[in-house]
């Protein structure tokens, strides 16, 4: 015979602002982490610059005690906003500019569907941010 399971309790704290903040810049870090290279990589075969704009702008972006966590995430915010633009803007059968390199064969065979998923992942980030400043 089975015994019933005792009923544990834990505690679970409510999330504060602070805790999503720290999850929208963590998944922002992940998704430069995940797909800068990728779109290094689109920038540099389609001959789109404003992607390594966008790309270097996000990256220099910084918290700290001086700055307020709701400039970063305006500016944030803009950026993903630049690079949104100029990823939609990308025919999905660019021409190539550039010479492909054996890493970059997968990525030319399945281009609409890199700049979908790149573009998908920057509305969630941005929808993560724009919610933050509500």
């Amino acid at each position: 015979m089975n015994a019933p399971l005792p009923i544990i309790a834990t505690h679970v704290g409510i999330p504060t602002d602070e805790d999503a903040r720290d999850l929208a810049f963590a998944r922002l870090a992940a998704l430069l982490q995940d797909e800068g290279g990728t779109l290094s990589a689109i920038a540099r075969l389609c001959g789109y610059p404003g992607v390594m704009e966008a790309l270097a702008g996000l990256e220099s972006l910084h918290r700290g005690p001086r700055i307020d966590d709701r400039d970063v995430i305006r500016d944030a915010i803009a950026l993903l906003e630049a690079l949104r633009e100029v990823l939609i803007s990308i025919p999905s059968e660019c021409e190539i500019k550039s010479v492909i390199l054996e890493t970059d064969r997968a990525l030319v065979a399945n281009l609409d569907a890199a700049l979908r998923y790149a573009a998908a992942r920057i509305d969630d980030n941005l929808r993560a941010l724009e919610a933050l400043l509500k």
